[in-house]
């Protein structure tokens, strides 16, 4: 959600009764929405605007996310009702007040309304079903292939790299270059990444994965694969 779509909103009075602070919010959320669609119709060449909130989500380790996307269209105030949710404040961390919006037929909180620290509505989901066709899965890195097989996702250029360093891209030869820098690497932390060219998938051993991801904390497979070849190339120095 675009933070014009939602940060445009303004509670004058937090002190009425939540139905009708709701109906005030909503009013203006269809205005911008309706004023958004407008802007969209003038450069559209003529086709009909279809609006749509677009949803991404993903894990911390930046490995499988989700997208889909909902059509955006204006609430209809009869189909909620609204309640004010107040939190205490705790030690430096001030109380605040928040306007929860329900929707009447199925009881789900659909809308948060804030009333301090910046005022914005935030609309909330359901995740689409796994068998919806219009849920979007994908995996950008680490790709399992079989029970004893992960095939990591590098470079171009750090493929080469890594085969020169260890011979071939075999999946033992890279395993065990693993392993073997894995037990002398004295790094442990995040180094600068550096990406270059588009990827290639090199197959490891599941072991061999486990210790790359334990041993070079990236937040890839590229970048644990870079740290991997400094190991590789700090134990040819010594």
């Amino acid at each position: 959600m675009h933070p014009a779509a939602t940060r445009s909103i303004r509670v004058d009075d937090s002190s009425r009764p939540p139905e009708q602070v709701m109906q005030d919010v909503f009013e203006q959320y269809s205005d911008l929405l309706a004023l958004r669609t407008d802007m969209v119709r003038e450069t559209s060449g003529g086709k009909p605007p279809d609006m749509r909130t677009g949803w991404l989500l993903w894990e911390t380790s930046l490995t499988e996310f989700l997208y889909f996307e909902q059509t955006l269209i204006a609430p209809l105030p009869e189909k909620y009702y609204a309640e004010w949710n107040a939190t205490p404040s705790r030690g430096a961390r001030k109380g605040s007040k928040s306007l929860w919006i329900y929707e009447r037929e199925t009881g789900k909180k659909r809308y948060s309304v804030t009333t301090s620290a910046g005022v914005k509505i935030q609309p909330y989901f359901d995740v689409p079903s796994p068998s919806d066709e219009n849920l979007y899965y994908f995996r950008v890195q680490s790709e399992p292939v079989d029970s004893d097989t992960i095939q990591i996702w590098v470079s171009s250029a750090t493929a080469e790299a890594i085969r020169r360093e260890v011979g071939d891209l075999g999946k033992n030869r890279v395993s065990k270059a693993i392993e073997r820098a894995s037990e002398a690497s004295t790094v442990r932390e995040s180094s600068a990444l550096v990406y270059t060219g588009l990827a290639r998938p090199i197959p490891i051993t599941r072991r061999a994965f486990e210790m790359l991801r334990a041993t070079w904390e990236g937040v890839s497979d590229e970048h644990c694969a870079q740290m991997f070849l400094d190991t590789l190339r700090e134990m040819d120095s010594n």
